[in-house]
């Protein structure tokens, strides 16, 4: 990193981690010309995110995407305030819903399906009809995470729609 003078970097949390932990035991300074570290893939907890900041002495930011959308489509950015939890703001070209089980958008503050539509995103799975059929609604792609939007625009993520259980007539977070 110091001697590419690499601005920006992109990678999955643990790589991160592992930066950090690196950094920690063998008690390294950090040299860098990195204004900024984008993280996607997993989503860490805010007191290792704050450490890994602190120890790499760089901003990590949040973003979300999917392969069947080609890039991320939310992303936290540089120069707006941060939320703790959030994963950040549409990205310029995508535009993003969270849906009900009947396909309604829903309001801020209500959980539902993440819902997504760019201009970059794939047409449909190479010889899945089912999958195709069952991914898409009027080229709204759905994600199958689950998640909400505040009143700011600002999104977070409580769960995969896959990953919840039915019992008792309701369905419960494996998180819960």
């Amino acid at each position: 990193l110091e001697n590419e003078k690499v601005t920006m970097m992109f990678s999955i949390p643990l790589t991160y981690t592992k930066m950090n932990d690196y950094v920690k035991e063998n008690n390294v300074a950090v040299k860098h010309h990195l204004r900024f570290a984008i993280t996607g893939g997993n989503i860490l907890t805010s007191d290792r995110k704050k450490e890994i900041e602190k120890n790499l002495n760089v901003k990590l930011l949040d973003s979300y995407g999917l392969t069947e959308t080609t890039a991320s489509v939310i992303m936290e950015y540089p120069n707006l305030k941060r939320k703790i939890g959030s994963i950040g703001k549409v990205i310029s070209g995508s535009s993003v819903q969270l849906w009900d089980e009947n396909g309604r958008e829903l309001a801020p503050g209500q959980i539902g399906e993440i819902v997504v539509k760019t201009t970059g995103m794939m047409s449909g799975y190479f010889r899945d009809d089912f999958t195709q059929s069952a991914s898409f609604t009027d080229g709204w792609f759905h994600t199958g995470d689950l998640g909400y939007q505040d009143i700011e625009g600002y999104f977070f993520i409580v769960d995969r729609r896959k990953d919840m259980i039915k019992t008792l007539g309701f369905a419960v977070s494996p998180s819960e």
